[in-house]
């Protein structure tokens, strides 16, 4: 049996990518030259247009997801001290272990809520990774082949790589 048949033997990967590729290598160096809000921004952006919708899709009326998204952006702008964020940005898992995908999109958007946080370049990858694999979980389901799933990944690293670059540019003027 192949990875492109219908049903898989193993357990689906919560994250997509690869961190040696060059695209996530050319992420990596852009997320590197921007400073914290930038980044924090460009990642919170980005889940909450992309990775949002499959979640509340998945797991209807939930609203930790959106609020944590909140909190994080109320902290990194000083309307919030942490120890009252904290408590929504790390709200504990709602998605079940049976819900692969919207596991994945709960990662991704935790992950970035975290950030602001505990803003570094692994952090802010880790959002890349979970993001990947839920939108790729959602676009081609869960019995797709690894390279089905890689390309999307792909995808998703260069769509990330030029949302950073217009965030990065609007913060310059």
């Amino acid at each position: 049996m192949t990875s492109s048949t219908t049903t898989r033997r193993y357990r689906l990967r919560t994250m997509l990518g690869d961190k040696n590729a060059p695209n996530t290598q050319a992420l990596l160096s852009l997320i590197d030259a921007q400073n914290k809000e930038t980044v924090c921004t460009w990642c919170m952006d980005y889940v909450e247009a992309r990775v949002l919708p499959i979640f509340e899709k998945l797991v209807p009326g939930d609203e930790r997801p959106h609020k944590a998204l909140g909190a994080s952006r109320a902290y990194l702008a000083g309307q919030m001290p942490f120890f009252q964020a904290k408590p929504i940005i790390w709200y504990g898992t709602a998605a079940d272990a049976h819900k692969p995908i919207a596991q994945a999109a709960e990662r991704a958007l935790g992950q970035a809520a975290s950030l602001a946080r505990h803003p570094s370049r692994w952090h802010a990858i880790a959002v890349y990774f979970y993001a990947a694999a839920a939108l790729a979980y959602d676009r081609l389901g869960l019995t797709a082949s690894d390279d089905a799933y890689n390309a999307i990944a792909d995808e998703v690293c260069v769509e990330m790589t030029a949302a950073l670059r217009a965030a990065s540019t609007e913060g310059a003027e």
